[in-house]
């Protein structure tokens, strides 16, 4: 079993970065994806769980 001997990023800056990815990405693509042109592909492997907490912080209409 491995463990963790040191934490590069805690999970708050973490959680903190991707609320403000969400809220750039709203900014940025808000008026276009009320048109349905956003879509959200995870393609990475454990890339799920990003995307997840990810799509929480954007409050529009879109296809996973």
């Amino acid at each position: 079993m491995h463990h963790v001997s040191s934490t590069l990023i805690d999970r708050d800056d973490i959680a903190d970065r991707v609320a403000q990815l969400g809220a750039a990405i709203t900014a940025r693509l808000g008026p276009v994806a009320d048109g349905g042109d956003l879509v959200v592909v995870p393609v990475l492997t454990g890339s799920l769980l990003f995307v997840a907490d990810l799509v929480r912080h954007l409050p529009l209409p879109f296809p996973i």
